[in-house]
């Protein structure tokens, strides 16, 4: 895979680079690239088609080894002319051409060499072309897998395995249902869950009907199949997998030493619920010393035991892998690359993807953040992944993995040399003549035991040679004073999508002399994501420099109101802005409240924050109804000023899901249930002036919950009382949560 991987990323790179040089290349320049551009494609059809294929694994292997390494070199050849900033029509031409000819030279003759074998495996079997030709031999080979596998559950199924009784009776009971139409019983669930073995003790009851019954690891799959039936198998709990480790270590008709029951016990929370997973670590575990010591040695080195035996666990847990389409197989192995239990921000999960290539620029109008965005989504509905957290519109904030199926991942990646991974705590001896590779991981607890190491003094401003690193994409800087001044240059890294500072950051002007040059395209065109600009960066000579920005938070930090007064927020210019947060620590109470009727919002907007002292008068927050696409709301520490909010009956938020109010000076709120078209969940926070709730917010059909954090007393029995009017009504969908 790391093939793939390396192929999809050379032409990400050389089809970036086509695209943004097209008026400059020219001539055998311009040939040696299309040239370069279809080896690649067949390259990739080649992997892609390989992948199914048995035939001959230590040749295709050895294939693939000499294609990454020539698909690197192409695309570091190409990447040393984007940093030619400054280069000339000519000099541009000259320098890649230079570079790229040896390697182009030796890529076409390893596609000679990868023609023969496909031409011979192609004579081998009849005459086929090669895509039939591998495409059959694929064929032939899942079906091999899938009997493996097969017999390998077959194997469970007549075994001991505890504690699915009670999904075998939900199962059996739908199976006996006397229903009209044919219908579909799904079961779902991660690999290595016993769902074939429940699906089979289920086909053997005596008195089922006819139905279909099917079983995966996709949850979409079964939703699609019947959305009414569908049975999600849950990992055994813990009496349950320790009843199953102990019967197969010991026998069922065996006592155990009550000494190794605590730490027995342990192991069997390790295996997470797999009864695949349970029996594998069993068979180890009856291999060795039946003592306290013993077993501690064996729970300290859990996850690697289970990566040693590929045949049982990991062949059931590497199925699943296998079994995945080409294209995502990098992003489930990128999940290595993090600590063990390690919760990943899904943006930065995104950026790495985007940043390594893995995703190709898509048709359709879809940004390669959606692309990633749905790619994600496929491979936690195949259980692969494990979401930790949601945003409120359902998005994917958190995810992880296993630690099992990382260990599967480490194993994989390097055996395929995907990328290497650095566990010892010593980075510093990492000989790179011991791994060439492209990507590296090191995951450590402490810096403090390498005395070379020494800490780097906070630095006020990043250093002018950072623009010099033109293919970089996430710049997140987090050692710095309360600003920091982003050098002029920055406008000359077109590739840049995120940036992330973590105090208040201040961008020059991208009209600067210094920086101008009639080679060069002077904005961030590729920009998605920018962290604490601000506030009087926030011109239109800035904002229209990073058209395509999606998601903004601005500072105001330090000011007189005075200034805001004149400088009202206008981010009209940024027509594709989906959230923005507008961050302030100078609320002075004595002044008179600011006004935001002057403000221009783009209408695109659909998450809204607005946090710290600005005191807005409640009007103004009315205002915010002409945003047609806001769904999210949220209104923090003294945004708002003023203790009444009256709604008129025409100011109706028809697109608000979310509404949340924290440390806001609100006393009265006077609303319908007409105000609030479309509100699923009202959080309200330390709101301690507030009297009540508007009673008429239980007759919004579409509330869900209403969550009350250190409120008044007061507001907290009008929250209890919508509830219980609601459940009068026979309305048991809202519900409301009181934390003091």
């Amino acid at each position: 895979m790391a093939a793939y991987a390396a192929i999809i990323s050379l032409l990400q790179t050389l089809e970036q680079f086509q695209e943004s040089h097209s008026v400059l290349i020219q001539g055998q320049t311009a040939k040696t690239l299309e040239s370069l551009h279809y080896t690649a494609v067949y390259f990739r059809n080649f992997v892609e088609e390989a992948s199914k294929s048995r035939r001959d694994p230590e040749k295709i292997k050895s294939f693939e080894e000499v294609i990454i390494s020539a698909a690197s070199d192409a695309e570091d050849a190409i990447e040393i002319c984007r940093t030619c900033e400054n280069a000339s029509e000519s000099s541009l031409n000259k320098n890649l051409l230079r570079n790229l000819q040896p390697v182009v030279e030796r890529i076409n003759t390893i596609m000679n060499e990868v023609m023969e074998i496909v031409s011979d495996f192609s004579t081998s079997s009849h005459d086929m072309d090669d895509h039939q030709f591998l495409e059959s031999v694929g064929d032939f080979s899942i079906g091999s897998t899938s009997s493996r596998s097969n017999r390998m559950l077959q194997n469970l199924d007549g075994d001991i395995v505890q504690g699915i009784d009670e999904d075998l009776e939900i199962i059996v009971r739908r199976l006996k249902e006397p229903l009209s139409d044919l219908d579909i019983v799904t079961i779902s669930g991660m690999g290595g869950i016993c769902k074939t073995t429940l699906a089979r003790k289920a086909h053997n009851h005596l008195k089922i009907r006819s139905r279909i019954l099917l079983t995966t690891r996709e949850t979409k799959v079964a939703i699609y199949a019947n959305p009414d039936s569908r049975h999600e198998m849950n990992p055994l709990n813990l009496e349950n997998s320790w009843k199953l480790l102990r019967d197969k270590v010991f026998g069922p008709e065996y006592d155990h030493p009550p000494e190794l029951e605590e730490i027995g016990k342990q192991i069997a929370e390790k295996c997470l619920g797999l009864p695949l997973t349970i029996s594998v670590t069993a068979g180890h575990l009856s291999k060795v010393a039946r003592t306290l010591e013993s077993w501690m040695d064996v729970s300290r080195t859990m996850g690697e035991i289970i990566a040693s035996h590929p045949d049982k666990c990991l062949g059931v847990l590497g199925l699943s892998y296998h079994n995945l389409p080409n294209y995502l197989k990098p992003f489930f192995l990128s999940m290595g690359s993090f600590p063990e239990d390690y919760q990943v921000e899904t943006w930065r999960l995104i950026q790495l993807w985007i940043a390594e290539g893995f995703i190709r620029r898509p048709e359709s109008d879809k940004s390669l953040e959606e692309v990633a965005e749905d790619y994600l989504e496929d491979l936690i509905s195949r259980n692969l992944i494990i979401v930790n957290k949601r945003r409120f519109s359902s998005q994917i904030k958190v995810c992880g993995m296993h630690d099992l199926l990382r260990e599967f991942c480490l194993t994989e990646v390097e055996m395929t040399k995907f990328m290497h991974v650095e566990r010892t705590g010593v980075v510093f001896t990492l000989s790179t003549q011991k791994y060439n590779g492209r990507r590296f991981s090191f995951q450590m607890n402490s810096y403090s035991d390498d005395r070379r190491f020494k800490l780097l003094p906070r630095l006020p401003d990043l250093p002018a040679s950072i623009s010099e690193l033109q293919n970089l994409q996430t710049l997140i800087y987090e050692r710095c004073y309360n600003h920091t001044t982003l050098p002029e240059k920055i406008w000359t890294m077109m590739n840049l999508r995120h940036i992330h500072i973590r105090h208040v950051c201040y961008l020059p002007s991208p009209r600067r002399k210094s920086i101008l040059n009639k080679h060069l395209v002077i904005g961030m065109p590729n920009l998605v994501e920018f962290s604490n600009l601000y506030f009087t960066n926030c011109t239109n000579e800035i904002l229209s420099s990073i058209p395509n920005l999606k998601r903004l938070i601005v500072h105001y930090n330090d000011l007189r109101k005075k200034s805001w007064v004149n400088r009202p927020i206008d981010m009209s210019c940024l027509t594709k802005l989906e959230a923005l947060k507008c961050v302030s620590n100078a609320f002075l109470p004595l002044t008179p409240p600011i006004s935001i009727k002057k403000s221009f919002f783009p209408a695109s907007i659909k998450r809204l924050t607005l946090a710290g002292g600005f005191g807005f008068p409640w009007e103004d927050i009315s205002i915010l109804v002409k945003l047609p696409n806001l769904e999210e709301l949220k209104l923090k520490d003294c945004a708002a000023f003023g203790d009444l909010w009256r709604l008129r009956d025409d100011g109706i938020f028809e697109s608000p899901k979310l509404l949340l109010f924290r440390k806001v000076l609100l006393a009265n709120w006077l609303a319908s249930s007409d105000n609030f078209l479309s509100l699923k969940r009202l959080v309200l926070k330390k709101c301690n002036n507030l009297k009540e709730i508007p009673i008429d917010f239980g007759e919004i059909c579409t509330l869900e919950s209403i969550e009350l954090h250190n409120c008044s007393t007061s507001a907290e029995d009008s929250a209890r009382k919508i509830e219980q009017e609601q459940e009068d009504m026979g309305n048991n969908c809202l519900k409301v949560y009181i934390h003091t």
